[in-house]
């Protein structure tokens, strides 16, 4: 085989490989929330999970009298782990039989701050905050009844230098935030 062929194969061989690795790891990485929609379908359904993208910022109704909630993440159809588990146990829906209003919450990430650094500005620390958009959606109707938007935990400092550009990124909101909010509306407080 000449010396031109030989690295043209290992040039396609090196191209396949690099596909079949960034394959693999694209797989691998949306395996858990793939398995994460699988366990949100199976514990609420695919259509009280589709309720949640139709909420808009609107005020429109009142809760039940009974309310049982289900906290879901809007951006990906699963389960919000983190504010789920912390809902008060009087309040917590434990699959779709019992759920009747759902908690659909949208994260959004904003800009908090930008440092710069240099002169001219070579480098930048941006920080961000990581807050929450909740919404109270009524099961039987697919109504928005409320919804509040909680500001996420002011993110770390930036250095006084740098030789690279950084990002500093808060915590979402306390999960008390959210459950205070909840315990108010269900007295019938807003």
């Amino acid at each position: 085989m000449s010396p031109m062929v030989t690295r043209i194969v290992i040039l396609v061989l090196v191209v396949m490989c690099s596909f079949g690795l960034y394959a693999a790891v694209d797989t691998l990485q949306a395996m858990p929330v793939k398995q994460a929609q699988e366990a949100a379908l199976s514990r609420f359904g695919a259509e009280l999970l589709k309720l949640c993208q139709g909420a808009t910022k609107t005020r429109d109704g009142t809760l039940p009298s009974a309310v049982r909630i289900a906290a879901i993440n809007r951006s990906n159809s699963t389960v919000f782990d983190d504010y789920d588990a912390a809902l008060p146990t009087n309040l917590k829906a434990t699959d779709k039989s019992d759920v009747n209003v759902l908690l659909c919450l949208s994260e959004e990430k904003n800009v908090f701050n930008v440092d710069e650094y240099g002169k001219p500005v070579k480098y930048r620390c941006t920080q961000y905050t990581r807050d929450i958009t909740a919404y109270l959606v009524d099961v039987q109707t697919g109504k928005t009844l409320d919804y509040r938007t909680f500001d996420g935990q002011e993110p770390p400092e930036c250095p006084d230098k740098t030789d690279t550009n950084l990002t500093r990124t808060g915590n979402l909101p306390p999960a008390s935030d959210l459950n205070s909010w909840l315990t108010r509306r269900v007295k019938g407080n807003v």
